[in-house]
């Protein structure tokens, strides 16, 4: 989709609109099974500066180019290693992400939607996962057979088991 089409899909949001997601984003609870959405904080501090003195109108798309690794052949956007949170980028719960979304549209859809989930870390409680983790099976007789696998606050026995169960589906595999 161009700009142009998306500034035609824009919903105009006000000032007194745009601070009451700012409210949803302090002071929403973070809630297991929860989605959140990771944002650039310098595409985010464009919504600040409108805030501040500017206009809504000028807010561009939301664009996290800066946050993320391009993808490699088949491989989707990946969210950059050791970023940290308010100073590369912020999360917001589900509900204000769809208002920003609706308001100002997204730069690239795959690269722009970065979701996460709310897991119940048992040393920390709830918190939003920004770095889930990530591991990949791989074959040994046949390299080329490999399946990555996201999983969500798995311990080490559980993972052994995935790994297990995509080995054998891999070994089934053509």
């Amino acid at each position: 989709m161009n700009v142009e089409d998306q500034d035609r899909k824009r919903k105009s949001i006000s000032k007194v609109e745009l601070g009451q997601v700012l409210d949803d984003i302090e002071y929403h609870s973070v809630d297991v099974g929860d989605k959140w959405f990771v944002l650039s904080l310098k595409w985010w501090k464009q919504v600040e500066n409108a805030l501040d003195g500017g206009s809504t109108e000028d807010i561009p798309p939301i664009n996290n180019s800066d946050i993320v690794n391009s993808p490699e052949g088949k491989e989707p956007y990946t969210l950059a290693p050791r970023l940290l949170e308010k100073r590369d980028f912020l999360t917001v719960p589900e509900t204000a992400y769809k208002v920003l979304v609706d308001s100002f549209g997204l730069d690239n859809e795959q690269r722009d939607v970065i979701e996460r989930l709310v897991i119940n870390d048992k040393r920390s409680g709830n918190i939003i996962e920004v770095y889930p983790k990530e591991f990949t099976v791989i074959l040994a007789s046949d390299q080329t057979k490999r399946v990555k696998i996201r999983s969500r606050n798995d311990s080490i026995g559980e993972l052994s088991g995935l790994g297990s169960h995509y080995t054998n589906v891999l070994r089934r595999c053509p």
